[in-house]
């Protein structure tokens, strides 16, 4: 095999652990699989890519959206440890690591699902605000409904979920 299609990554855990892989090795015939990483942004990047910034991951919304609707819990059997998602593709398995959770909330939308600006037009700030809330980097094709109640945060890392 040669060394430049060999990836040697070390995951973002805490006891950091290395796994080997190949991008696009085939376990058995007529398969696939792949390795992805979400960060802290939701941004989505090929596991192995040196830099991982806005330049360097998916911005294809229909990707985005087709990737994202199909993550679920990796128990295949494989790699479950080093990357705890996947999002199967047909006869492809898309093995996913991430920062934190693979659906980070980037962008509140309104009804006619235009970003909002100004939060506290729509009573974000009184816990009645309405809304959607956008995920994946896909805009307005992933979004789940806004529940200001449902929010919380964890006084460790500072950050903010919602149930």
């Amino acid at each position: 095999m040669p060394l430049g299609l060999r990836a040697r990554v070390l995951c973002a855990r805490k006891w950091a652990r290395s796994v080997s892989y190949v991008q696009g090795q085939s376990p058995t015939p007529r398969t696939r699989e792949y390795f992805y990483f979400i960060d802290h942004q939701g941004q989505l990047f090929m596991d192995d890519a040196k830099l991982k910034n806005f330049v360097t991951c998916f911005k294809e919304e229909k990707f985005l959206e087709f990737f994202f609707k199909r993550v679920k819990f990796n128990r295949t059997g494989r790699y479950e440890s080093e990357f705890p998602y996947v999002s199967p593709c047909g006869r492809e398995m898309n093995y996913v690591r991430c920062d934190d959770l693979p659906v980070v909330f980037s962008h509140l939308l309104d009804s006619s699902r235009q970003v909002i600006q100004d939060m506290a037009a729509h009573g974000a700030s009184t816990g009645q605000g309405t809304g959607l809330l956008s995920y994946g980097g896909a805009g307005h094709r992933l979004t789940v409904p806004f529940h200001p109640p449902s929010l919380c945060m964890l006084p460790g890392s500072g950050r903010v979920y919602h149930r």
